[in-house]
């Protein structure tokens, strides 16, 4: 799974996190995270920031496991800014 949050500058506001966990089944600002639950948030999260940002945050589990995004918690008023999950 990879994680993407763009912002431009347009607007100021705190951006985003998210709480990520595996779980079992037969199944900079650039990060990999390979813990089975943690939290994921942009750089600076949550002051504001003016910063134009594109950051991948990529979350890899063991085989066996797949992975649950939840609790989002998202602030993107800007036009361009977006979080995209692949």
């Amino acid at each position: 799974m990879t994680v993407i949050f763009r912002s431009d500058r347009t607007v100021n506001f705190v951006g985003f996190e998210a709480v990520y966990m595996a779980v079992n089944e037969s199944i900079h600002c650039d990060r990999t995270f390979n813990n089975q639950a943690g939290f994921i948030t942009n750089l600076g999260y949550p002051q504001t920031t003016s910063r134009v940002m594109t950051c991948e945050y990529h979350l890899r589990m063991k085989t066996g496991y797949k992975i649950v995004l939840s609790e989002f918690n998202l602030t993107l008023p800007c036009r361009a800014g977006y979080l995209e999950v692949r």
